[in-house]
């Protein structure tokens, strides 16, 4: 096999290679993104929560 044949099939094969582990490397990206969106998410329902509770459960005063 000569040099150029085996470049050639070198750069054919690697780019297969290569392009699922790019493909990886941006899915798992993508899902650390998607992820810390739904903390930041939850932090802001609990927060709105314990807000509504504090507004809205307020003891009852009584007249002296």
């Amino acid at each position: 096999m000569s040099d150029a044949t085996f470049y050639k099939v070198l750069a054919k094969y690697a780019e297969i290679e290569v392009r699922p582990v790019k493909e990886l490397c941006q899915l798992e990206d993508k899902n650390r993104r998607l992820k810390q969106i739904v903390v930041e998410q939850a932090f802001d329902i609990q927060a709105r929560k314990a807000i509504t509770e504090k507004h809205w459960h307020r003891p009852k005063q009584t007249a002296a």
